[in-house]
């Protein structure tokens, strides 16, 4: 009985082996199959499955990846690519193609080539959906599988990185570009406006290039020179200039405004580009010295506190965050400075440190006299300090000496 026992038990054993597959599975279904060597750069993952998602192959490699079961009917191929780092994000919109690229992206399905089903990017402009030249996040296409059994994907070229400069329209009629590249690295803020309505000039995709309409070639430029930066007002230039050209409208050491004057209109798709100089002040007069209270300015306004003594202590200019200590009437101020022009620094109070007080300005006099109330002077150099509060009021105003 004992051995009769033991050839029944066996013969479910034999039969589960016998029907494995010669990869040593127990099912069979469609493959999924890429080649040593060509699974494209920049794809997160592959992905082939059915319309409902409940079957599928997924690789995120060369390889080959056998579902359960075959698939019948239609099927869904969905090519996810990379993703972005932050700091990436700075420079570029995502990875993609250009639409209008002869070496865009291509897939080929047992060597056919796929359309792409997912549509290109678009902005909304005017209420109007604008379709751009990029294709990005992914490759998605449909087909009906037929009676394959496996699938084999080849490729041509690969995703990029699309850079938010070079993205444009796919339709450009009417439309012509504007490059301020070089504008956002060495200015504090710009913004483009039409002449006529001073309505602005849009980007194509953010911290990209702005377009605007050929037939309102009216432009102008309102920029302001980064933290202890100013302009050299000839730098600010206009590209191509055979037939552009800059008007300064108003301009001080850090804020100018300029027309971009076109002898000519703008012919379509073409890119102007815009840029400036800036030069760092020289800190010799500021940067890590210490100041000692003299006395009181001598213009009389009844909103100016009375100071008994007081102290200023401004950091090297080595340091990238400037910023100072104030001892005024024994209390203890802190915050950071910046230059404004040759002789003057803005300094910003801390929240922290002090609620009343919300900004200051020391400028610096090489060789003025300061005479006070009572007829006394205060020899050079002297660096006159102003505080206001937070209703923009001045309620300090005194005359500081370097220390000793």
């Amino acid at each position: 009985m004992k051995k009769i026992l033991f050839f029944l038990l066996a013969i479910p054993v034999f039969l589960l082996f016998s029907c494995q597959n010669e990869n040593g599975k127990g099912w069979e279904g469609t493959k999924l199959i890429v080649e040593d060597g060509n699974y494209p750069a920049n794809i997160k993952e592959i992905r082939l499955g059915n319309t409902t998602g409940t079957k599928y192959c997924v690789l995120n490699q060369a390889g080959i990846c056998e579902s359960t079961e075959y698939f019948n009917g239609n099927v869904t191929l969905t090519i996810s690519y990379s993703r972005l780092t932050e700091e990436d994000k700075k420079e570029y919109l995502d990875y993609g193609y250009f639409t209008d690229s002869e070496n865009s992206f291509k897939v080929y399905i047992n060597g056919v080539e796929a359309e792409n089903e997912k549509a290109a990017e678009t902005v909304e402009y005017d209420e109007d959906a604008l379709e751009l030249n990029v294709n990005t996040e992914y490759f998605r296409t449909n087909f009906d599988i037929g009676d394959a059994k496996e699938i084999k994907l080849t490729f041509a070229n690969a995703p990029e990185k699309i850079k938010r400069r070079d993205v444009k329209f796919a339709d450009e009629t009417g439309i012509a570009y504007i490059d301020i590249d070089e504008l956002r690295k060495n200015c504090k803020s710009v913004y483009l406006y039409y002449s006529e309505n001073d309505i602005s000039i849009p980007e194509v995709v953010k911290d990209g290039l702005l377009f605007f309409k050929i037939y309102e070639p009216g432009v102008e430029c309102s920029i302001s020179a980064k933290d202890n930066y100013y302009f050299d007002d000839t730098s600010i230039k206009v590209e191509p200039n055979t037939y552009n050209e800059i008007e300064i409208v108003t301009t001080t050491k850090n804020y100018c405004c300029f027309k971009v004057i076109f002898n000519s209109p703008p012919k379509k798709r073409s890119v102007i580009k815009l840029s400036c100089e800036t030069k760092a002040f020289d800190t010799k007069n500021f940067a890590g010295k210490k100041f000692d209270y003299v006395k009181n300015s001598a213009e009389p306004d009844f909103n100016i506190s009375q100071v008994n003594n007081a102290s200023l202590e401004l950091s090297d200019d080595t340091s990238e965050n400037k910023t100072f200590n104030l001892n005024l009437n024994n209390k203890a101020y802190t915050g950071s400075w910046i230059i404004t022009d040759e002789n003057k620094i803005k300094l910003s109070f801390n929240n922290s440190s002090q609620s009343e007080l919300y900004d200051g300005e020391l400028e610096y006099y090489s060789n003025t006299y300061i005479t006070f109330q009572n007829n006394e002077e205060a020899a050079p150099p002297n660096w006159c300090f102003s505080a206001r509060n937070h209703e923009h009021t001045t309620i300090y105003n005194f005359v500081f000496h370097e220390k000793q």
